[in-house]
């Protein structure tokens, strides 16, 4: 391990697993010559929660609603400038393609070395996940049960970039329900994704969750079709040999070439298209029974051509459904908030549906409510860029704010 410059990313694989997390924070306190502590987001991504560093450091600090346990490309600069009005510290993002996993909190001015170090740091932290449960757990505010648990071992990354386009999803947890799920994967070609509901509840539902998705898996990664993967989940779900068994799901491919998307639905809402202009169409198709229900039906895929700056909402009934006062949010009244929408990004417009379906009630929510948005990019030959859109060193070694005047939430 260097004693004075910035560690390699194979020196950070050689310390002990169960203290990585502490080990990180000891050299950002070095490099950084000031106080550190190491923050990760929250499930529902509104919080920060410390994972490391000292007690003077605020446990939980509320932010504004993120794409669940990540920080998106656009949103860290309003999250730095919210910081440092509030005298929480100068943010230090640890980015891994297109989103933040956790960050640093700076009494002080952290400098480029600190930066430099945290590129290294986030992908070490990221793979220490499947070694040790602390960051994990860290991102848990209340105890998950056994259904909501396998739900989060499920998920992809919430953020990813891909040729021509860019996707940002997440679920917003009822924790005692587990039954919602969502995939994005990328090929040469594009990209597939999903959107899916099993029935039931609990570990019922989140073992539903898992046999159809190992199915679509299994099927995407043998060069199977989208009518193929659906048959392999339907028959998946067949073997239970339990009739109250079967899921609601939206398939799709995004094909970059000729900017297409093309879907199967089975039971599932139907998507939505928000165009740059700020128009917002529904996505309508053949809609089939849900999967386990399919009783050999023939499958009809719907195809779109998308323009750049097209923006598709795919959703689960959880979303529409949600309380509002004395009713329910609906489809009308989830495509009034998609148009009261400002920013552009796929992410952005994430954040604005989670969190307004987080707000809609007092009480918690009742079903699983799942957003995955698929934007459609001006190149639709390259990736998105990777690097964050935050402060730059030179702005935060102005700062002399500290983390240790903020208050922990209630």
């Amino acid at each position: 391990m260097p004693v004075h410059g910035i560690p390699t990313a194979e020196d950070l694989l050689a310390l002990p697993i169960d203290g990585l997390p502490d080990e990180i924070v000891s050299i950002a306190e070095r490099l950084a010559a000031a106080p550190v502590g190491l923050y990760v987001v929250d499930l529902e991504g509104v919080a920060l929660r410390r994972l490391a560093g000292a007690s003077s450091f605020p446990e939980e600090v509320p932010i504004p609603q993120m794409a669940g346990p990540e920080i998106p490309t656009g949103h860290l600069a309003a999250l730095e400038r919210d910081f440092a009005a509030r005298e929480i510290g100068a943010v230090v993002p640890l980015w891994l393609r297109h989103r933040a996993i956790a960050v640093f909190l700076v009494d002080g001015a952290p400098g480029t070395a600190l930066d430099d170090f945290a590129t290294r740091a986030a992908g070490v932290l990221e793979l220490s996940i499947r070694y040790t449960d602390r960051l994990a757990g860290a991102r848990h505010r209340q105890r998950a049960t056994a259904g909501a648990e396998l739900q989060q071992l499920l998920l992809p990354p919430r953020i990813a970039g891909m040729r021509g386009a860019e996707i940002a999803g997440s679920v917003l947890p009822a924790y005692d329900v587990g039954g919602d799920w969502f995939e994005h994967i990328a090929d040469r070609g594009g990209a597939w994704l999903a959107v899916a509901d099993a029935s039931g509840k609990g570990p019922r539902a989140s073992a539903l969750s898992a046999l159809t998705l190992a199915a679509l898996r299994a099927t995407r990664e043998a060069g199977g079709s989208l009518a193929e993967a659906a048959g392999e989940m339907d028959r998946a779900i067949l073997g239970f040999g339990d009739p109250s068994m079967f899921v609601t799901a939206l398939l799709a491919r995004w094909n970059y070439a000729d900017s297409t998307l093309e879907w199967l639905t089975f039971g599932h809402p139907q998507p939505c298209r928000i165009t740059a202009s700020g128009e917002l169409d529904d996505l309508t198709g053949t809609v089939l029974p849900p999967l386990g229900l399919l009783s050999g039906q023939a499958f009809a895929l719907t195809r779109v051509s998308l323009l750049p700056g097209d923006r598709v909402v795919f959703y689960s009934d959880g979303v529409i459904e949600r309380r509002s006062g004395d009713d329910r949010l609906g489809i009308d009244g989830l495509h009034a908030h998609i148009r009261s929408a400002s920013e552009p990004s796929a992410a952005s417009l994430l954040t604005h549906i989670l969190s307004h379906v987080s707000g809609l009630h007092e009480t918690p929510l009742e079903d699983d409510a799942t957003v995955v948005i698929l934007g459609v990019l001006e190149d639709q030959t390259h990736e998105p860029p990777a690097a964050p859109e935050g402060i730059s060193p030179r702005e935060r070694a102005g700062r002399t704010s500290s983390p240790r005047r903020a208050r922990p939430s209630s």
